[in-house]
């Protein structure tokens, strides 16, 4: 079957997926490139593969069974960015590839990847980045989850996405409302198109 696919290194128990994360992440600090640290070419297809799609945590909730945790290479990356073991141009780049792979525009949307968006330069690309890949995530269906046993579609579940559309002039009360791909694309428009001043 084909769809979404996540590098298989986010699969599995969140504390053994943590531990290759960790790995991963001292690799990258190393010059590992971003996509080669994550073993990025060995992906699973979520619609074959059974769990959730984690997007924040961690969650003990979720600790008994195994799941996509995708939110973990970019929080243990934030770690080292902040501890200063990880460059800010290394942080660039790690912005840059995650943009290229609809996994990684997805890493970038979970809600843990909030420190990923607070730069105003970084918000468009990543809001044009999730406009192009929205579709593919909304197939998924409801296996999305914030750290709850109860998984959500994307479009109902906060994410780092709410958080650049504010930045960009969407009204909270257009984000308060369920981001379908259609809303999405028009919400991103109204945003970006010249406003007469």
């Amino acid at each position: 079957m084909s769809g979404l696919a996540l590098p298989a290194i986010v699969y599995g128990l969140r504390g053994e997926v943590d531990a290759r994360v960790r790995k991963a992440v001292r690799e990258l600090s190393r010059g590992t490139p971003w996509i080669d640290a994550l073993d990025a070419s060995t992906t699973l297809v979520v619609a074959d593969t059974a769990g959730y799609v984690v997007l924040d945590g961690p969650s003990a909730l979720l600790d008994d069974e195994p799941h996509f945790h995708l939110y973990l290479p970019w929080l243990r990356t934030l770690e080292r960015i902040d501890a200063g073991a990880v460059s800010g141009e290394l942080a660039d780049a790690v912005f840059a590839d995650s943009l290229s792979e609809a996994w990684g525009v997805l890493g970038l949307v979970a809600r843990a990847s909030l420190g990923w968006v607070l730069a105003p330069a970084r918000q468009r690309p990543l809001v044009e980045a999730a406009v192009a890949q929205w579709p593919a995530f909304e197939a998924v269906g409801g296996r999305y989850s914030n750290g709850s046993r109860t998984p959500q579609s994307l479009s109902t579940l906060s994410t780092s996405l709410h958080y650049a559309l504010g930045q960009l002039g969407v009204s909270d009360a257009a984000l308060m409302q369920p981001i379908t791909s259609a809303a999405l694309a028009e919400m991103v428009q109204r945003a970006l198109e010249p406003h007469d001043g």
